[in-house]
């Protein structure tokens, strides 16, 4: 994949990596001025990997030890950064956080040294964030396409896939098959446990992702669509039935498996959805309600 950048987007591209590097190092030193060490992953961490920084993000994604995250919650309020910040890696990795803590690797920067989980965890959570989106984001398939074509010489597959269960690895097998298929990883597979992952991608993934490429519809939390009922109705219809890779890897399941059975997590994570929808309703309602002035309860 041949990427041409002119002297004007390079421009733009590393005022955007600067920017959000020396936010980044805010974070990190107010967290650690409080006694917590950050990681963070996706965006900056990855755009390292880009030819001239050329990833554009804006979302800021700072991972904790779950017994830090509140503490680190009220810390970042109080400051009223906008970031999205994770009680652990959450669902996006199997590793234990300390496992995934004690092997991440520090970047020096001109600000301070940021934490980044070491190159094989973070291509892992990578791929399972990619399919957790459901596939639906093709430009983000570049960040597979670039965190392997640019490991490192000593990159290490056996820690990449031998440290998850079957399931996961057929995962990870599949994120970057697909990258190979769209984006032609082949000659940086060589020689490698995946250099034939693509043969492994089911046909059914392949049609479906192109479907949400070709459809082109931006993904919206549908509880911002309430008072919009055109894209309420649009933003509902994506998710019925829900995307049927998310579903998979909501409900830890089987990539391989046939049609009957990926309509079975389907079902599990509609439901799951539902529930987690009407309760979020439920309780802003009842936030709505104790905090009306004229109710005797306000707080």
């Amino acid at each position: 994949m041949n990427t041409i950048i002119s002297a004007e987007d390079e421009k733009f591209y590393l005022i955007n990596h600067i920017r959000n590097q020396v936010l980044i190092a805010d974070i990190f030193k107010l967290l650690r001025a409080h006694g917590v060490e950050p990681i963070t992953i996706k965006g900056w961490a990855v755009a390292r990997y880009y030819p001239l920084f050329s990833r554009l993000y804006a979302d800021i994604d700072i991972c904790v030890h779950p017994e830090n995250y509140q503490k680190a919650l009220q810390i970042l309020d109080q400051k009223s950064f906008n970031i999205d910040l994770h009680c652990g890696v959450r669902h996006l990795d199997s590793l234990e956080w300390d496992e995934i803590f004690d092997n991440s690797i520090l970047i020096h920067t001109e600000h301070c040294d940021i934490r980044v989980p070491r190159e094989e965890d973070h291509l892992r959570i990578i791929c399972i964030h990619w399919l957790n989106d459901g596939g639906i984001d093709k430009e983000r398939l570049k960040d597979i396409f670039y965190l392997v074509k640019n490991r490192s010489k000593d990159f290490d597959w056996d820690r990449f896939l031998g440290v998850v269960t079957e399931r996961r690895r057929q995962w990870l097998e599949c994120a970057i098959g697909i990258a190979d298929i769209y984006l032609d990883l082949s000659d940086f597979l060589k020689d490698t446990p995946l250099a034939h992952c693509s043969n492994k991608v089911p046909p059914w993934i392949i049609k479906n992702i192109e479907k949400s490429w070709k459809e082109n519809i931006k993904i919206i939390p549908i509880d911002l669509c309430f008072r919009e009922p055109k894209e309420f109705f649009k933003q509902l219809k994506l998710r019925i039935p829900p995307n049927p890779i998310e579903s998979i890897i909501e409900q830890d399941g089987d990539i391989m498996a046939g049609r009957i059975k990926v309509s079975y997590y389907q079902t599990l994570s509609f439901f799951r959805r539902l529930y987690n929808f009407l309760w979020k309703i439920t309780k802003s309602k009842i936030v709505y309600l104790f905090n009306t002035p004229n109710h005797k309860y306000a707080i």
